[in-house]
């Protein structure tokens, strides 16, 4: 298989992950149920195509082009790791674009599923 640009088979991709102070179970649903999904990623970005309950779930980019995959991981009680991998971007410009848009979504979800003083703390540590 030829290598692309980047050098993987899923052409320009970023990833990003972030640690959540939420179970898994929470975390996955905010990604998704469309409703939630909107409150803090602003337009729902994403059609969800299939899903492995906690553990991941694959989605079309709201481009109609890309991808999406998220995956879950259990890091004990209350707390997960997500990272988001998406695929197949037109270009660098878009690489940079969408790791800056990721962070400030995965940010916005840590806002709205983390409780204030936990949020709080993890800041101060």
């Amino acid at each position: 298989m030829p290598r692309l640009k980047d050098g993987t088979e899923h052409g320009n991709s970023i990833s990003v992950t972030r640690a959540i102070e939420a179970p898994v179970a929470l975390v996955e649903r905010a990604f998704s149920t469309a409703r939630v999904r909107k409150a803090w990623l602003l337009d729902g970005g994403m059609a969800v195509r299939n899903s492995k309950p906690g553990v991941s779930l694959c989605a079309t980019w709201v481009d109609g082009m890309s991808e999406v995959q998220v995956t879950f991981r259990d890091k004990g009680p209350g707390r997960c790791q997500v990272t988001i991998d998406h695929r197949k971007l037109a270009g660098p410009r878009d690489v940079s674009l969408m790791k800056t848009f990721w962070k400030q979504a995965l940010k916005r979800l840590r806002e709205a599923l983390e409780p204030r003083e936990r949020r709080k703390h993890s800041r101060d540590n």
